[in-house]
């Protein structure tokens, strides 16, 4: 790799190698780096050993006239860097002020994140699972809220990734865990046969004793495996392990849930829903939402026909409208949640209100 650069870049740079796989290339005058990332790489000849690689470039610039800040260059460097493997790889990154932006609130956002898990400030919140033939409420999918001093609410999707980017997030899966259980312990649900799904990331799977602190807590509140379901997110992060898919198998055994979560994005796979042990598939909300262009509604029930074919449960995401109910179901759909029947408040409130009947108070079959 060396010597590739001191072909490509200018003899005017300083090239180093940074770290175990990072390079730094320092110059003041232009150099091609998209073509320095199409560049062939000869790796030499290994016998039958097969070595993929791909380069990923993160740039950025200093005015002349602007002191020379070398600590803000390799930062903004690094961050491009980080985006251009994020976005996909192989591929050149230069920061802009939109990406600085980001990664200014990434870091704010970073260095209280951490915290929020142990001082309690991540807060569960839940929207209802709905039988999609009769309406009836089945169970509820949890989600995580950031509570802020002034009572507004930070999404999962803004501060989960920074949470699992400091390793914390098995702590926040098992408090979220844990109000599950408490949950589905409380008088208004513990004789019913409501469920709840509750994410957890999929590098929670290499942790051993996961299912042990399960069985213990169901055990404790004397709560049915069955009656909970873990959504395993970021199933890119599954390599082939003989550890998660023990871990997999013994969650299964002790007849826990276990659904792939977003199918139908671009990280799910046939060799996922093959390796692991899944009870459901929860079906992307992309796959609704996109119901007016040609061959949608025919692909959605192939997904429902393939799951049920493999004897798991399809809950299909999105669903906002009553055409969308009417052909998920049509696709062979059971379960589904979606602001077409309730919006996500905070967990007491749609244990208290939404769960003491049967069915939304205005059933989406009967409109």
């Amino acid at each position: 790799m060396g010597q590739l650069l001191r072909q490509r870049i200018p003899e005017t740079w300083t090239v180093a190698r940074f770290g175990g796989d990072e390079f730094v290339a320092i110059g003041s005058e232009p150099a091609d780096f998209h073509g320095l990332i199409n560049a062939e790489l000869r790796l030499g000849e290994h016998g039958d050993l097969q070595i993929a690689q791909s380069l990923s470039i993160g740039v950025t610039t200093l005015p002349a006239n602007q002191p020379n800040l070398g600590s803000d260059l390799f930062r903004e460097a690094a961050a491009a860097l980080r985006f251009a493997k994020r976005l996909g790889k192989h591929q050149v990154m230069e920061m802009t002020d939109e990406l600085r932006s980001l990664e200014e609130s990434k870091v704010q956002l970073g260095g209280r994140a951490g915290a929020a898990v142990e001082a309690g400030e991540v807060v569960p919140w839940a929207q209802t699972i709905v039988d999609l033939k009769n309406g009836d409420i089945v169970g509820m999918e949890l989600l995580a809220r950031w509570e802020q001093p002034d009572g507004s609410m930070i999404m999962s999707g803004t501060f989960v990734p920074v949470i699992e980017d400091q390793g914390r997030g098995p702590a926040l899966g098992m408090v979220m865990i844990t109000k599950a259980v408490e949950a589905l312990a409380s008088p208004q649900l513990r004789n019913r046969s409501t469920f709840i799904t509750v994410n957890i990331s999929a590098r929670h799977l290499y942790h051993r004793r996961l299912p042990a602190e399960i069985l213990a807590l169901l055990g404790h509140h004397n709560v049915a495996p069955d009656r909970l379901i873990l959504e395993i997110t970021e199933s890119q992060h599954l390599p082939s392990s003989p550890i998660w898919q023990e871990t997999a198998l013994q969650l299964r055994t002790l007849g826990i849930g276990l659904a792939m979560d977003d199918f139908g994005t671009g990280y799910s796979s046939m060799e996922q829903l093959l390796e692991v042990p899944f009870t459901h598939v929860k079906v992307d909300r992309v796959v609704t939402q996109a119901l007016d262009r040609p061959g949608t509604t025919e692909l959605a029930s192939a997904i429902s026909a393939m799951a049920r074919g493999s004897g798991m449960t399809t809950i299909v995401e999105g669903i906002e409208t009553s055409r969308q109910l009417t052909a998920m179901r049509h696709a062979g759909y059971r379960l589904g949640p979606g602001y077409f029947f309730h919006r996500p408040e905070p967990l007491g409130e749609v244990i208290s209100r939404a769960m003491g009947a049967e069915r939304p108070d205005t059933s989406p079959i009967d409109r």
